[in-house]
């Protein structure tokens, strides 16, 4: 029957606690929305907590988050904690390409991303995430970086270009087989 109204709100649960209630109520109560939870938690003192957050909002596709993304992507003190903001960062990306996210937001993302992707001083998994993130987005510039980075000697890069090949050829992929099957009709009909 609610929740206790003795406790006072400055007696944070002690961090265990903080970490297996923000990553159990998802996956155990699914006709609850934690995301308000989630979006508090991401700027949690434990880093733990904050991984734990930016799973919990994976399905989470409103624009608002996404400057509390760039912030951990750009800001947080663990490098798992801004490789993940980055995949989160991968989700608007996407949208982006599929036009369903604002210019300005799309923007913002591709340049966000590349920033990160270019930065030789970041933790190679955090760049791998971010070159990866980007590669949803379609144009000339992002071919030539990600083709750069392949070329590093260091492997999580060089991974994180591989995947961003893998996404920007599936739907080059696609194409020609659409194509090939018009041509092929093209060609029966023709010869009919």
């Amino acid at each position: 029957p609610g929740l206790p109204h003795n406790r006072p709100l400055t007696h944070a649960p002690p961090p265990v606690r903080r970490r297996h209630e923000a990553s159990t109520p998802a996956e155990d109560t699914v006709d609850l929305n934690f995301d308000p939870i989630f979006r508090i938690a991401l700027d949690d003192a434990e880093a733990e907590l904050r991984l734990a957050a930016l799973q919990g909002l994976i399905e989470y596709e409103h624009r608002d988050l996404i400057f509390p993304l760039i912030n951990l992507v750009q800001n947080d003190e663990d490098a798992r904690v801004r490789a993940e903001a980055a995949t989160a960062l991968g989700r608007y990306a996407l949208a982006a390409e599929l036009d369903q996210l604002n210019a300005s937001d799309a923007g913002t993302v591709r340049d966000v991303l590349i920033q990160i992707a270019e930065d030789t001083d970041e933790e190679e998994e955090v760049r791998a995430t971010a070159i990866e993130a980007v590669g949803a987005m379609a144009d000339e510039e992002l071919d030539h970086l990600i083709e750069s980075i392949y070329h590093e000697a260091s492997i999580p890069p060089k991974r994180g270009a591989v995947y961003a090949m893998g996404a920007r050829a599936h739907g080059d992929l696609a194409r020609p087989a659409r194509e090939g099957s018009g041509r092929a009709r093209a060609r029966g009909a023709a010869t009919a």
